[in-house]
C-alpha cells in the first residue's frame, strides 16, 4: 500500500500526471495485480530448485517480457501476431491497460472488467498451480529426507493411495516409514 501511495503521489506531483478516474478504483486494481505478481513470484519459487533458479526465471522469464510485452515500451497492436498471442499470458499487460484507462482516460469499471477478470482468474489459475506443486514439493522434500530421492514421485503416489483406501490421514508417517523399509 505504501508503494502505490508513494507511486500515485509522485506521478501527481512531481510527474503531473493527473488522476482522472477514481482513486478508490485505481487502488483497488493495483491490489489486484500485486497480488497478481505475488501468486506468480510464488508459483516461481515453489517450482525452482533454488533461490538462485527463481531469481533467474523472475529475471529472464518476467522482467524481460513485462518490459517487452506489456505495451509500456512497444505498442502490442504493432508486433507479429505470435508475439501479440505471447503478450496475453504477461499479467502487467493487463495491469497497463487497467492504469491506462482509470488513471489517464478517466474511464470506470465498466470499461476495465475485462481486464479485471483476466488478472482475477491469473491470479486463481496461478494459486492453483503452486498449491498443486507445493503439495508435490512437500512430497519431493520428505523423500530425500528419507533417501529415496530417485523414486519419490512413486513415493507420493503410494502414500496417497494407501492413506485414501484406509481412510486414515494419521498413518501417513507409518507408511512413509514402511514405504522406505519396503
Amino acid at each position: 500500500m505504501v508503494n502505490i501511495g508513494s507511486i500515485l503521489l509522485l506521478s501527481v506531483f512531481v510527474l503531473d500526471v493527473p488522476i482522472m478516474g477514481n482513486l478508490f478504483l485505481l487502488v483497488a486494481e493495483c491490489l489486484l495485480f500485486t497480488v497478481a505478481v505475488l501468486a506468480l513470484g510464488l508459483l516461481i519459487s515453489t517450482v525452482s530448485n533454488s533461490q538462485q533458479v527463481a531469481m533467474l526465471i523472475s529475471l529472464m522469464g518476467l522482467f524481460l517480457p513485462t518490459v517487452m510485452f506489456s505495451g509500456f515500451m512497444f505498442p502490442v497492436e504493432n508486433m507479429p501476431i505470435p508475439l501479440q498471442v505471447i503478450s496475453n499470458i504477461v499479467p502487467a499487460k493487463w495491469f497497463y491497460y487497467i492504469v491506462k484507462n482509470v488513471m489517464i482516460k478517466g474511464l470506470g469499471f465498466s470499461y476495465v472488467w475485462k481486464e479485471t477478470l483476466i488478472l482475477t482468474g491469473m491470479i486463481e489459475r496461478f494459486w492453483t498451480l503452486e498449491t498443486e506443486d507445493s503439495t508435490l514439493s512437500s512430497f519431493k522434500t520428505l523423500a530425500c529426507t528419507l533417501g529415496i530421492e530417485q523414486d519419490w514421485l512413486g513415493f507420493a503416489y503410494d502414500c496417497l493411495l494407501r492413506t485414501v483406501e484406509n481412510g486414515a490421514a494419521g498413518e501417513i508417517r507409518g507408511r512413509l516409514c514402511a514405504w522406505r523399509t519396503s
